[in-house]
């Protein structure tokens, strides 16, 4: 039976870039027996499905339109879906005050839609100042309070969405990564999402890296990972930060923080929150982290 992985959030910039690094290598994929669809050709399904099972209308044969769709009629051992809304809207992650509080009946709702397929979930946490400061730049939101209706920054955390989700979905793997750590890291979230061995080359590996430090140092890093023979996870990190330490552009990653009402000790204040609150998802039962340290 198909094992379906969902790509469940944070809505941060490098939330669709895992699809696209991984569709480089579709060949591969298909070799290893996994399926890495477009977004477009499923979300919509995903959502007209969760809708009529709302409103008690979604029967046995929905079921099977719509596995249909999610793996083109297909056997596969794996096949990646990602959809930065499954939790909540974007909009909508601060609903009555609690952060992603339909954490759990959103996810138990996929379960309930393919009961018969084991179902993963993945989870990209990102620090709460830059979370919040990015949406809030897409949105009309007048004020951080308004979109948050109420909770304070210092308050958000990531390990309190993963025991909504654990609470509801006991059986289910979780996933998750600090968007703060991707760059260096991507490799092993690709050959994880992929379930595919780590001395294999993927397209795609230096996506989140070559922008930070540019197009020929990028390419210097790429040849270079190429010669490299029986190469860890551990060596190919170490040795993509040591590029990073020389070759980093701070242009490349230039953030402004637009929260008014927020100054330079909160922030820091909130981020440590944050380092800790990764600590405490670490220790938690059925949770795998992809972590630098």
């Amino acid at each position: 039976m198909t094992k379906l992985v969902f790509h469940l959030g944070a809505p941060c910039p490098s939330f669709e870039q895992l699809t696209f690094s991984l569709r480089k290598n579709s060949f591969l994929m298909s070799e290893r027996d996994a399926m890495i669809r477009r977004p477009s050709q499923y979300r919509t399904a995903i959502d007209n499905a969760l809708m009529s099972q709302s409103l008690g209308q979604f029967t046995d044969a929905h079921r099977k339109d719509l596995l249909r769709k999610l793996t083109m009629d297909k056997q596969h051992k794996r096949v990646l879906l990602s959809h930065p809304g499954l939790l909540d809207e974007p909009a909508n992650i601060f609903r009555d005050g609690v952060f992603y509080g339909r954490a759990g009946a959103a996810t138990k709702a996929l379960h309930d839609l393919l009961p018969d397929n084991e179902i993963e979930f993945m989870l990209t946490l990102q620090n709460p100042v830059t979370m919040v400061s990015d949406l809030l730049a897409t949105m009309r939101f007048t004020s951080r309070a308004k979109f948050m209706n109420g909770l304070p920054l210092e308050a958000v955390r990531w390990s309190d969405v993963i025991s909504m989700i654990r609470k509801a979905n006991g059986y289910s793997d979780i996933t998750i990564w600090a968007h703060e750590e991707a760059p260096v890291i991507w490799p092993m979230i690709l050959r994880h999402v992929a379930d595919i061995e780590n001395d294999l080359e993927l397209e795609g590996d230096l996506d989140l890296v070559a922008p930070l430090i540019g197009d020929y140092p990028a390419k210097r890093l790429k040849d270079f990972l190429a010669k490299q023979t029986d190469l860890t996870p551990a060596g190919r990190m170490e040795i993509i930060e040591g590029f990073l330490r020389r070759f980093f552009d701070p242009d490349a990653v230039e953030q402004e923080i637009d929260l008014d009402d927020i100054d330079p000790d909160a922030v820091e204040v909130i981020s440590d929150a944050y380092e800790l609150d990764i600590e405490r998802c670490k220790s938690m039962e059925g949770v795998k982290v992809i972590s630098a340290f």
